[in-house]
């Protein structure tokens, strides 16, 4: 039996369970999470089948350590404690620092953004510019729709843009310079589902958006005054792969909510380093925390547990491997590759020859790219 042929039991009880008094609240989130199973299930299977294959071949015994190894080199090449290869295989450039990437849900594009004003989209194979879009100061945040047809991006001068990529123009503009209530605005991010936004407002509070039109509305939890977190800032967000948890950047600590923003499940003290990075992984189940000097910390957000604290060297941005099976860490001039159950020993390395800045792998987990100061990105395929 196939792990999808082993699904269709659990699926039917869940459908015949009582449904509990909120349940159209949370459709969206029940849609998203069978999807995220789906794919989950076709990496499975995928992986599976490369182990059959390699096990009628008689090498389903090879380990780590037994996998043939070269010299080191500064493109990556796997070494003796470094197993993985990473390849350069597309480049692409902007005209100064790259400060955000962001792989098309869907595989084929990466988005950047740069303090030269631009945020772009290209051929993620080959570095082709398939779109541009000049903004009036530089993007911090970048988030494709869950469809990949749209991108939302906020800008240091406390603007927001909601683009669809195959226009020369945004759908939405809005600038809250002048906003008689707010002291700031800030970042922005996608919300469940694509019809949904949330942004930071006024440091402390997290606001609601409705697609297209950038007008304030009521998401989930967030209600028509906002979701407020007292003596902290919030700085940024993450949501798990199938966007039924989110974590919350509130500076020197973690707050990780349901999907919907309707209640906190647990805080994470984020240690004296505070956060400089947040992540998933790939089941949704482990969050990573470090701080600037390379102090990781790996929660079970499920059990609401520490699981573990590693040292990995310097870090200004981490991603889990959508198949869960690494751990990016840029910092400094380098990308480091973790393995993702122990992140003590890097698998692999890549000298970017610059600060690493942004990171962002590709869905199947087969590509990831890296840029930074200087505006280089390069596109690095990940292999044994």
């Amino acid at each position: 039996m196939t792990l999808r042929n082993a699904f269709p039991p659990l699926l039917l009880l869940v459908s015949l369970s009582p449904l509990p008094v909120r349940a159209q609240d949370r459709e969206v989130l029940l849609q998203a999470r069978v999807k995220h199973l789906e794919q989950r299930i076709s990496q499975l299977e995928a992986r599976l089948a490369r182990l059959e294959a390699l096990l009628s071949k008689g090498e389903g015994t090879q380990t780590t350590d037994q996998r043939p190894r070269g010299p080191q080199q500064r493109d990556g090449t796997r070494t003796q404690e470094h197993p993985l290869r990473l390849r350069p295989i597309a480049r692409a450039r902007h005209g100064t620092k790259v400060t955000v990437l962001a792989w098309e849900p869907g595989g084929r594009r990466l988005a950047s953004a740069s303090v030269d004003n631009a945020l772009v989209v290209w051929e993620a194979r080959s570095g082709r510019q398939v779109g541009l879009l000049r903004l009036d100061s530089p993007p911090d945040t970048v988030d494709w729709d869950p469809k990949g047809k749209r991108l939302v991006a906020s800008t240091w001068e406390h603007e927001f843009y909601l683009w669809d990529v195959g226009r020369t123009q945004p759908l939405a503009h809005r600038s809250f310079l002048e906003e008689p209530n707010w002291e700031t605005i800030g970042k922005i991010w996608f919300g469940p589902d694509s019809k949904s936004l949330v942004y930071v407002g006024d440091d402390d509070l997290l606001m609601g958006a409705r697609v297209p039109s950038l007008a304030d509305a009521r998401i989930g939890g967030i209600g028509p005054d906002g979701l407020r977190f007292p003596e902290h800032d919030v700085l940024g967000l993450a949501w798990s792969p199938g966007r039924e948890r989110v974590a919350i950047h509130l500076g020197g600590s973690v707050s990780v909510w349901d999907g919907l923003l309707k209640g906190e499940e647990f805080r994470a003290d984020a240690g004296p380093g505070g956060v400089a990075a947040l992540s998933w992984s790939a089941d949704g189940e482990r969050l990573a925390c470090a701080d600037k000097k390379g102090h990781l910390s790996v929660w079970n957000a499920v059990e609401r547990r520490l699981l573990g604290e590693f040292e990995v060297g310097a870090v200004r941005t981490l991603a889990y491997s959508p198949d869960g099976a690494w751990l990016a860490v840029g910092g400094g001039s380098e990308l480091r590759i973790l393995d993702a159950i122990s992140p003590d020993t890097p698998r692999a390395r890549y000298d970017y020859r610059n600060e690493v800045v942004a990171l962002a792998w590709s869905p199947d987990a087969k590509a990831i790219a890296v840029g930074g100061k200087g505006g280089r990105i390069v596109v690095l395929e990940v292999g044994q």
